[in-house]
């Protein structure tokens, strides 16, 4: 089982049981029988953080539900950060669910290297995205401010160039 808190505090396990096989198939497009799961793993995780965290929530939903929780506030608990821990997660829960013999274990040990890395881009796109956006809103609230401060002060005369 693996494991991850959100950014509430709240601690979830991540365990592919055998009633998640057809959820899997029908509603996502993965299924643990064929070769390329791993692949159709990585590409629903990149897809998109909505598709990514409706997973979780349907590999969560008997803690969700115990715990008395809306999938809303499921949801409510994610951010960046537990984006990446769920994803390890993911990994590993799919990765032991998976492990039938050795030599699927290093084949699968492998594709979870890709996917692991594609998590890391993901994230760090997020990150600068939103390293982005503030620094942009920043920029426009200070030149905001310069521009309503220009001229009201004596000392702003000083700064403006005569021609």
């Amino acid at each position: 089982m693996a494991k991850f808190t959100d950014r509430l505090g709240r601690d979830w396990t991540i365990d592919v049981l055998v009633m998640h096989l057809p959820i899997l198939r029908k509603e996502f497009g993965v299924d643990l029988k064929e070769k390329d799961w791993p692949l159709k793993l990585s590409r629903l995780v990149e897809s998109s953080d909505e598709e990514f965290v409706r997973l979780l929530g349907v590999l969560c939903d008997e803690q969700v539900k115990a715990n008395k929780l809306t999938p809303d506030d499921f949801v409510a608990g994610f951010n960046v950060q537990t984006l990446i821990d769920a994803g390890a997660a993911l990994e590993d829960a799919f990765t032991d669910f998976s492990l039938r013999s050795s030599q699927a274990r290093q084949a699968v040990k492998e594709k979870t290297v890709i996917l692991r890395e594609r998590l890391d881009r993901r994230t760090a796109e997020m990150v600068n995205l939103e390293a982005d956006r503030v620094m942009e809103a920043t920029l426009n609230n200070l030149d905001s401010t310069l521009k309503n401060s220009a001229g009201n002060s004596p000392e702003s005369l000083e700064l403006t160039p005569t021609v």
